[in-house]
């Protein structure tokens, strides 16, 4: 009888340290896609930037760790914006999230884009995908981009978390926009 409860509790015990390595040793913000942060980008906080200034914003609330970088301006070849988004997890299932109908687009001058903000996933599945939400924007009559001082990105009722917000100013649009 103690051999058998031995066997018991060294099974136990072994589950139990499996569990635990699989939920709490692996970061869920540990990037695996394409976005090039380096750490976590949050120095431990909920939300954050990317410590080398560049223009990837970060959220790790809830089970769901996103990285998001915005990397096209509209021009003249399609009136759109288009973020690289990170999802990275070890709970939740991916697949199955259609983050274009999660996601809506917004200008401090007023703007907001709430319908034909489309997902494509380019790589991973189940707990690591990352891909591009591409957000048609309307110039108007002055061609200018942006119209206000910021451009924010919510994502809403992702893993739960009501509301993540991604907030790039125009320096960091400027920034990126050199860039393209």
């Amino acid at each position: 009888m103690n051999k058998k409860k031995a066997i018991i509790i060294t099974a136990l015990l072994a589950a139990v340290l499996v569990s635990y390595i699989m939920i709490y040793a692996f970061d869920p913000g540990q990037t695996q896609g394409s976005i090039n942060i380096g750490s976590n980008g949050n120095n431990g906080e909920e939300n954050g930037t990317d410590d080398t200034n560049s223009s990837v914003k970060t959220d790790g609330q809830g089970q769901v760790y996103v990285a998001i970088n915005f990397i096209k301006p509209p021009d003249n070849a399609g009136n759109y914006i288009v973020f690289e988004v990170e999802l990275n997890t070890h709970t939740v299932d991916l697949n199955a999230i259609e983050l274009g109908e999660m996601a809506i687009f917004e200008e401090d001058a007023g703007l907001t884009v709430e319908d034909g903000i489309l997902w494509e996933v380019k790589k991973g599945s189940g707990h690591h995908i990352s891909g591009h939400l591409t957000v048609p924007y309307d110039y108007g009559n002055d061609g200018r981009f942006p119209k206000g001082d910021y451009i924010k990105l919510v994502i809403k009722g992702l893993d739960g978390v009501e509301r993540r917000e991604f907030l790039w100013n125009k320096a960091e649009l400027y920034k990126n926009i050199q860039g393209v």
